[in-house]
């Protein structure tokens, strides 16, 4: 299979991991604004797609970091994540947080000017996810001065002693983002050698990593231990690699039936990370304040539309009219 096909299916995985953020921001939506919802359907959906979906798209980054880092050097490869993460951060930060201030009367929380400013120590809402891995990116870089199999598993267990035992005495939230995420990036890049292996797996695979996934969220959600700390950790490190697992498996399966469109969202996935609060939160604003419409399931529904069908319009126009710096810092033309 040729690398491209490869490559093909992680933007599978990166689509069902968007779909995934955005019912999680629409459902929470929903019930924060007070429209009658299933609670019991709704906290079981909330907790199993919060114990992985988030880690899933660190170990995504983590696949790709060694390769690009070796084709275009430190310097290199931070120019281009200033450019594609850390600016888009502070644009739609300053974006969202603008238009959410100003219709504080309308959304589910308030909303600061000060708040809004105050993103270069405290991101807000969806966005912390590109702050933190700017951060990583940056660290990541350094930390990893040689590539071997040795050396990244090094790391990778430095890693995961960080997540159970955090970074104390300081409380930063850079430095708790870090400790919660890293080691999901770090068994990215200690993964990285086997992608090649992902592509040609047999079927009994994705049954195989449906069990554990669904046996481990059993076991979690019915049969509920009393833990805290590391053990907490522990159980909560396994539900993430469990569902990443599965979510690989599920990509593997789905990109041998060639659904294009979930890739097309996958490919797109950044574009939809960016605008999806703005648009199903705009949806549902409409929906329940100018319709009056209180059920829940067509919040749903119209929410993941909007969602996810919004930024990928804003995408195509971006990409057709010209205005592509609304996802990425113009390039400078040489004088």
């Amino acid at each position: 299979m040729m690398q491209s096909d490869r490559n093909t299916l992680f933007d599978y995985a990166k689509g069902i991991g968007i779909i995934l953020v955005v019912y999680g921001h629409v459902a929470r939506g929903v019930f924060n604004a007070g429209i009658p919802i299933d609670k019991d359907f709704y906290t079981l959906v909330d907790s199993v797609l919060y114990s992985f979906h988030m880690p899933l798209f660190f170990f995504l980054s983590g696949l790709f970091f060694l390769g690009t880092l070796e084709k275009r050097g430190y310097n290199g490869m931070m120019r281009g994540k200033l450019n594609t993460v850390f600016y888009p951060y502070v644009l739609w930060s300053l974006l969202q947080g603008g238009i959410e201030a100003g219709l504080a009367s309308y959304t589910n929380g308030t909303t600061s000017l000060g708040e809004v400013f105050a993103l270069l120590w405290q991101p807000r809402a969806q966005f912390w996810f590109l702050y933190t891995l700017f951060g990583m990116f940056a660290f990541a870089g350094i930390l990893y001065w040689k590539s071997s199999p040795l050396w990244t598993g090094f790391v990778l267990a430095m890693g995961t002693t960080i997540y159970f035992y955090g970074l104390a005495p300081i409380d930063l939230f850079v430095f708790n983002s870090f400790a919660n995420y890293f080691v999901f990036f770090a068994l990215g890049v200690s993964a990285a050698p086997l992608k090649p292996y992902l592509a040609p797996l047999r079927f009994w695979f994705l049954p195989l990593a449906a069990l554990v996934f669904i046996a481990s969220q059993w076991t979690w959600l019915e049969q509920p231990i009393d833990t805290h700390g590391v053990a907490q950790k522990l159980i909560s490190l396994g539900l993430a690699v469990s569902g990443i697992g599965f979510v690989l498996a599920l990509s593997q399966r789905l990109a041998g039936w060639n659904w294009k469109w979930l890739a097309y969202v996958g490919q797109h996935s950044m574009e939809i990370y960016l605008i999806h609060i703005l648009a199903s939160s705009g949806a549902r604003i409409a929906l329940q304040k100018g319709l009056g419409i209180t059920n829940a399931d067509v919040h749903l529904v119209v929410g993941m539309l909007f969602g996810i069908g919004v930024p990928l319009l804003v995408a195509f126009a971006a990409q057709r009219g010209g205005i592509k710096w609304l996802f990425a810092a113009p390039r400078m033309r040489p004088a």
